[in-house]
């Protein structure tokens, strides 16, 4: 009887602690926000992780006269930084570093962005870590269980004799099978639930992402709200090869080859927080749905004027009794009927972003 219990509480202890490993691998469900709700520094996280919000970081303080930035890569402090808000400090502890390459792998770090990221996610713009810490453990929980369920059978005084004993081993062996079928389902969950993480945005992101594309003015008031970051909301956007000034631009993006790999959020690294953004579509470059709403359009255009009807070979009409030729329904006359010009196609992540 001893063991019935202990299979028991094993087994729902288990299944709670992988419920809520679960749960952390599930994007949270809110609504989509109003395009221009972002700062410039959350929307630099969003289309390319904390490397892009410290280049912004970096940018703006530089902008407004709290650093110098060499030719060279080289990153030194002017005078004081009249900002004086958690980036501008993120800056400064990052000086020490001496290059851009440092100092935008220090920024990253940040507490100061580090709350982009919590506070991105709250707004269920960001997809969960793919690998969070208590996964393998999950999994360790999932297979160690059921192997200890099972030697208990083993043990007399705990599980009873199957001779002795009947009903009480048979109520054990049965606890242990359903237990270990219930923690192989679980652990199948777990795989499907995380395997399906393979980038860190989801179609609300993208949704939001592709809206500030198509809205310029928008971006610039976004920028503006900035201290020093009015000449960046394209960078923020879509990158460094965005920079203004050649200078500057190509220091970014050596640093950003530097670093390589070395900045990390939540799993993701630089390169791939920048395809993800990229999966639908260059960001500045026609989506996928706009070049499908084109190519709907010009159709539509090309059958405009329906083609006339060849001259007929027979005497007294088209059809030799003096009327003309009548096309079938869907023939190239009529064009096809509904078929004729097909609704431009608007994929689910951009029409309906709060479906998944």
């Amino acid at each position: 009887m001893v063991w019935l219990i202990v299979a028991l509480a094993l087994f729902a202890g288990a299944a709670l602690y992988t419920r809520g490993v679960m749960r952390a691998g599930k994007a949270r469900g809110h609504g989509s926000p109003e395009p221009g709700s972002l700062d410039l520094y959350q929307l630099a996280f969003l289309a390319g992780g904390p490397a892009r919000t410290a280049d912004v970081a970096l940018l703006g303080a530089w902008a407004r006269g709290a650093v110098t930035i060499g030719a060279d890569g080289r990153i030194s402090p002017a005078g004081q930084d009249p900002s004086g808000d958690g980036f501008a400090q993120a800056v400064q502890s990052a000086l020490p570093s001496g290059t851009v390459a440092g100092a935008r792998t220090a920024i990253a770090e940040h507490p100061a962005v580090r709350a982009v990221h919590d506070r991105l996610f709250g707004l269920g713009l960001l997809n969960p870590a793919s690998r969070p810490a208590r996964l393998r453990g999950a999994r360790v929980v999932l297979a160690l269980a059921p192997l200890v369920a099972a030697a208990g059978l083993f043990v007399k005084p705990l599980a009873g004799s199957p001779t002795h004993h009947t009903g009480l081993w048979v109520a054990n062996l049965a606890v242990v099978l359903i237990g270990a079928t219930g923690c192989a389902v679980l652990a199948y969950w777990l795989f499907s639930r995380f395997d399906k993480l393979r980038e860190p945005l989801n179609d609300r992101s993208l949704f939001y992402l592709w809206n500030q594309v198509r809205d310029p003015g928008q971006l610039g008031h976004i920028a503006q709200a900035a201290p020093g970051g009015a000449q960046f909301g394209d960078t923020a956007l879509f990158g460094t090869e965005r920079i203004p000034d050649p200078t500057l631009r190509g220091v970014f993006q050596q640093a950003s080859a530097v670093t390589a790999g070395r900045i990390v959020s939540d799993g993701w690294t630089e390169a791939q927080w920048i395809q993800s953004a990229n999966s639908r579509g260059q960001l500045g470059a026609p989506s996928f749905a706009d070049a499908q709403q084109a190519a709907s359009q010009a159709a539509a255009q090309a059958q405009a004027v329906p083609p006339q009807a060849p001259p007929s070979a027979y005497p007294g009409g088209a059809d030799g009794h003096g009327y003309p030729a009548q096309p079938t329904p869907g023939g190239q006359y009529y064009g096809g009927g509904a078929a004729a010009q097909p609704q431009p196609y608007r994929p689910p992540w951009e029409q309906y972003p709060d479906q998944q």
